[in-house]
């Protein structure tokens, strides 16, 4: 379980796999979902606790796989998916509470 997370001074939350990378917010169109993924390396989470939770996250294009959006062929992804905002702290207060998170600036 993380037990930090690290955040730039506009609030923005960093990768809480490798602390290299802001999280954005991604839309799976298919599925009117939105999930989050590391701009660097790429893990992704399925919801919010899920970025303090999970030993490992998955991969956005393993994700996609799993659930049957994606086979192992070309991928138009402006069909899939929508980048959106990078995630805030401000966004994640009620998980960071729950789960007893540090921030560190």
């Amino acid at each position: 379980m993380n037990t930090r997370l690290f955040v730039d001074n506009n609030d923005i939350a960093y990768c809480t796999t490798f602390e290299d990378g802001r999280i954005y917010k991604v839309l799976i169109k298919p599925l009117n979902k939105t999930i989050y993924v590391c701009e660097e390396c790429g893990s992704a989470w399925l919801d919010l606790d899920s970025l303090f939770t999970e030993e490992h996250a998955t991969s956005l294009q393993y994700y996609l796989k799993e659930i049957g959006i994606i086979g192992d062929g070309y991928v138009k992804w402006s069909e899939i998916v929508e980048y959106g905002d990078f995630l805030t702290a401000s966004e994640l207060e009620d998980a960071i509470q729950r789960h007893g998170i540090s921030i560190v600036n």
